[in-house]
Parts: C-alpha cells; structure tokens; sequence
C-alpha cells in the first residue's frame, strides 16, 4: 500500500481462487483506488474475494 494514499501498489495471490481475488485487486488497481474500497465494498456472496475483507482489515490506520 501506498502510505499517502491507500492505493495498492501490488498484490500476488496463489491458490484455489486466486485468479477471482487478482481481478477485484487489478480494478483497484488500475481505477487508482485506495484498499478501503475493496474493505468496504459489498461483494457477491459467496466468493473467494471476500477474504480481501479480512485481509485490508488487518493494515494500520
């Protein structure tokens, strides 16, 4: 993450789902948006990428 900004600078995910979690983090990405879009957006239920939820929960305010 970008200190100033919040805007993910990078992301790398392996696994079972992980092609379904790098598109959400790549339309972050390249709309220039802070992680806290992805934590606080409502994201179709049930799916891998929930998990970004969690995982942006965990960053340093």
């Amino acid at each position: 993450m970008e200190r100033d900004s919040d805007h993910i600078l990078g992301f790398a995910a392996f696994g079972v789902g992980a092609g379904e979690i790098m598109g959400c983090v790549q339309i972050a990405m390249l709309g220039r948006m802070p992680y806290t879009a992805l934590l606080e957006a409502v994201l179709a239920h049930p799916t891998i990428p929930e998990g970004l939820v969690a995982l942006f929960s965990t960053l340093p305010s």
